[in-house]
């Protein structure tokens, strides 16, 4: 769109509060929000030392039937694009094999699923949602496995 001219550098006063690496560089737009995507279990279905430590760890076989994605356009169209991006198209189509449910939902919704042991684990799971039902005593943990999404 900037190269279009569809878009027009801007300024703001409330801009200075912002840490300089959230502004972008043409001074297009400003993310106001980081949103951490990582592999969520139930911690009644997975134990902490065998639960996957990175998206690599998901294609082994014993993770096949037992996962889940937000079937909702940005969290899994932002998951599937950085793991062709940062993993390639040969990770997903090997991850595609391992029968991946998808759920026409919310990642909100899929933790609770998670939490509820119906979904043992995500890749598409939110951090923040993870921390706000470990603190009511939900059965759910998170590991982050290396991915930033703005």
């Amino acid at each position: 769109m900037r190269e279009q001219g569809l878009l027009q550098p801007f300024s703001s006063p409330e801009v200075a509060d912002y840490d300089k690496t959230a502004i972008e560089s043409g001074r297009s737009w400003v993310s106001v929000r980081e949103s951490y995507l990582g592999i969520g279990y139930n911690t009644q279905k997975i134990r902490a030392e065998d639960a996957p430590k990175s998206y690599q760890d998901l294609l082994d076989p014993k993770w096949k039937g037992k996962m889940a994605i937000s079937g909702s356009l940005s969290t899994s169209a932002n998951w599937v694009g950085g793991m062709v991006i940062s993993l390639g198209i040969d990770y997903v189509k090997k991850l595609g094999l391992q029968n991946i449910r998808i759920y026409e939902l919310t990642g909100r919704a899929l933790a609770n699923l998670t939490i509820s042991g119906e979904v043992p684990l995500s890749p598409t799971i939110y951090n923040s949602h993870v921390e706000a039902s470990r603190v009511q005593g939900a059965p759910i943990a998170w590991k982050p496995a290396g991915f930033r999404w703005r």
